[in-house]
């Protein structure tokens, strides 16, 4: 009936001949709810992407139904929670829609399903914005137009300053920002009276056998800042040598080596690991506390922290593209933009929004000296010599089996 809001758990449709996306080492797990890794988990669905797309190619065309009014049935495919009954409710009521949200559990889902041909099917997606690249690489996206969601205009002076461009693609703008935060240098401040000033303090030898190291290949992105190199423009030297570093790290200074965030957050409220080598999202500190422990604290060091942004995306020709855009300026207004935030312990893009923010995680991440020290997440394209994505992700191979 109009007004409802259904969802269902999103079940992975069969992958592409040859997809590397059937590697369970790639994706199993990391999930959106057991890790919550967001920017490295974007990277994981990087590295297998690029097989999809040597095997299939584009499987996506046409382009948005546009025109119409707004109402009816409103498709999407959004990580849980996104979709909110509760912060869309008015906004379904007063035209008449009823939303159906397919529930995705990890980063491949977003890439198996537009694929595989659900694109034209999806009204609106809600990729984190290190997938952008990727997805309209794969030609299943269509450009957002910004002067349709005139509450892009209230995002807060930092998602101002970061503006259209920071989410465009060869000149064109595929998302608008809807939920962020940042990944940063979680320790235990019961071991480490004195915050980390930067992720190689973490080397010095008291702290041997006492680290823990995300299994994530965006440790590539981190390493090679605080090593001097231009981590997206990397030449393959330069990345041999952050890879051989992390091989050193992780067999000589790590004591946990995982890609749950949980089991880290575990270990640190334990004091098994007294700090991480790797960015992690600020809230591991409240998961640290629900396991007994209030001391796990973070930090932005010197080579500051990596902001991540879950966005609203319109998949290629995708259905009610007028609603589509109604609900992606509702969802990102003052009133929904706060309630989703609240709901899910993140903070909103909304200016007006940030006065309603209750998680103490989240109010924190708005601090000036927080903000300046912070860097929109990406990934490496491979230019002009330059390594890619697949570089990356074959150099973290060699971390793992290490």
């Amino acid at each position: 009936m109009p007004g409802e809001s259904t969802n269902v758990k999103s079940q992975a449709p069969a992958e592409p001949a040859g997809s590397a996306l059937s590697s369970e080492s790639i994706f199993g797990a990391i999930t959106r709810r057991q890790a919550m890794a967001r920017a490295g988990g974007a990277l994981f669905a990087a590295s297998a992407l690029g097989g999809v797309l040597s095997a299939c190619g584009s499987s996506a065309s046409g382009s948005g139904s546009g025109g119409g009014s707004v109402g009816g049935e409103l498709t999407m495919l959004v990580w849980e929670g996104y979709d909110s009954p509760k912060a869309s409710a008015a906004f379904r009521k007063k035209n008449g829609v009823t939303v159906h949200a397919e529930i995705i559990g990890s980063n491949s889902e977003v890439i198996t399903k537009l694929l595989a041909g659900g694109a034209s099917s999806t009204a609106v997606v809600t990729p984190g914005n290190g997938l952008l690249p990727l997805l309209v690489e794969a030609e299943v996206l269509d450009p957002v137009d910004w002067s349709k969601l005139p509450n892009t205009k209230k995002y807060t002076e930092q998602f101002k300053k970061l503006g259209e461009k920071s989410f465009a693609i060869n000149g064109q703008t595929y998302a608008a920002p809807f939920l962020w935060g940042i990944n940063s240098l979680v320790y235990n401040a019961a071991y480490v009276q004195q915050a980390p000033a930067s992720y190689m303090d973490l080397m010095k030898p008291e702290y041997t056998n006492k680290i823990g190291l995300l299994d994530d290949v965006g440790n590539i992105q981190t390493w090679a800042t605080v090593l001097g190199h231009d981590a997206l423009n990397m030449s393959p030297a330069e990345l041999k040598k952050v890879t051989e570093f992390l091989i050193e790290l992780k067999t000589k200074q790590a004591r946990v080596f995982t890609g749950d965030f949980d089991a880290l957050a575990q270990a640190l409220a334990a004091g098994d690991i007294v700090a991480v080598a790797s960015p992690l999202w600020t809230n591991v500190s409240q998961i640290a506390e629900q396991h007994g422990s209030k001391t796990v604290k973070w930090t932005v060091p010197s080579s500051g922290g990596i902001l991540w942004t879950d966005t609203w995306a319109l998949p290629k020709g995708g259905p009610n593209r007028e609603t589509a855009y109604a609900w992606i300026d509702w969802m990102i207004g003052q009133p929904a933009n706060a309630m989703v935030a609240n709901e899910l312990s993140e903070a909103p893009v909304n200016g007006q929004a940030t006065k309603q923010v209750e998680n103490t995680s989240s109010k924190a991440l708005y601090a000036p000296d927080v903000q300046e020290k912070t860097e929109l997440f990406g990934f490496p394209v491979g230019n002009n010599g330059t390594v890619s994505y697949q570089d990356w992700t074959s150099a973290w191979k060699e971390v793992e089996a290490a």
